[in-house]
């Protein structure tokens, strides 16, 4: 009987932290923003639009097409589905992308592909 008994503790104790476990990985996982769109484009600026997403705050970043360098920009409150940058340099491509921050800290991923803009030429804006 005993036995037993130790045994269904084992098993009540195993249970709990797999639970446990999978509850504090299912907190963990930051999703990430859909449906990236852009609007309001100038030869100097644009809105970046992005789906409603549950986040405690959101990172976009942005470079010219074919660079490396990124420009960050830190977008509160987590219920935010647009920002607007400036600062961009008339006719040319840039690429944009958005992750989310939630969970104390933790991020999600950037989208696989990311979202072009094309500024326009400043005779045009």
């Amino acid at each position: 009987m005993i036995t037993i008994y130790i045994y269904e503790r084992k098993i009540t104790a195993a249970l709990f932290l797999f639970l446990l476990f999978a509850a504090v990985n299912a907190d963990a996982q930051c999703l990430v923003p859909q449906n990236l769109s852009t609007s309001n484009v100038t030869s100097t600026g644009a809105r970046l639009n992005w789906a409603s997403t549950t986040a405690d705050s959101f990172l976009v970043r942005y470079n010219q097409a074919g660079s490396t360098v990124y420009f960050y920009k830190t977008v509160k409150p987590g219920t935010s589905t647009n920002t607007t940058i400036s600062g961009l340099y008339p006719n040319i491509t840039y690429q944009w992308q958005v992750r989310t921050w939630c969970n104390r800290g933790i991020s999600g991923a950037y989208q696989t592909t990311p979202a072009s803009i094309n500024t326009l030429n400043q005779s045009d804006a």
